[in-house]
């Protein structure tokens, strides 16, 4: 079903998750693998990109070292085939035009990264992968289905989801 898998990595601890599925569903499937990492180009004046970059340096040699984990991961796991790159911009559209060159059966990531997103659910980049790929989208989530503990997972307190909000308001107004 599957011959070439890209997953992305940023160091999160759902990149992590989404690296071992990814390197699970490669060895089962006998497809390559292709690990990507995006370092972010960050935007602003010229005086603070130069104090960032020794710190882009840093960032660029953990992201390398990232990779080579990855990559001797996958090869102890016996994924046949192995390919790792460091793409340099947004993460999202770097992967976006990357997975266009390489075309994979199916992109894998975690829900949420090292950046921060506005919504709550998913991050920015797996947001725009599912919505803009030409390819299905597998988002890891931080915990498994159990949650946290591995068991049930709890309810949540606060406010209601905003479909039994509505339901609630619907049922009130009826009555």
């Amino acid at each position: 079903m599957y011959r070439r898998i890209l997953v992305g990595v940023d160091g999160s601890k759902t990149a992590q998750r989404a690296l071992a599925s990814a390197i699970d569903l490669a060895a089962r499937f006998g497809a390559e693998l292709v690990v990507v990492s995006v370092q972010p180009i960050r935007a602003g004046a010229v005086e603070r990109l130069v104090r960032t970059a020794v710190r882009a340096s840093d960032e660029e040699r953990a992201l390398r070292a990232l990779l080579a984990a990855a990559e001797s991961s996958a090869r102890a796991a016996g994924v046949p085939g192995v390919e790792t790159a460091l793409l340099a911009g947004d993460p999202a559209e770097e992967i976006l035009a990357f997975a266009r060159r390489c075309s994979p059966d199916v992109i894998v990531v975690g829900g949420r990264g090292l950046s921060f997103g506005t919504r709550p659910a998913l991050g920015s980049t797996s947001r725009r992968l599912v919505h803009e790929s030409g390819c299905p989208v597998l988002v890891v989530p931080l915990f498994g289905p159990g949650g946290p503990g591995g068991g049930p997972a709890a309810p949540v307190r606060g406010r209601p989801a905003p479909g039994r909000r509505r339901a609630r308001r619907r049922a009130a107004a009826q009555a």
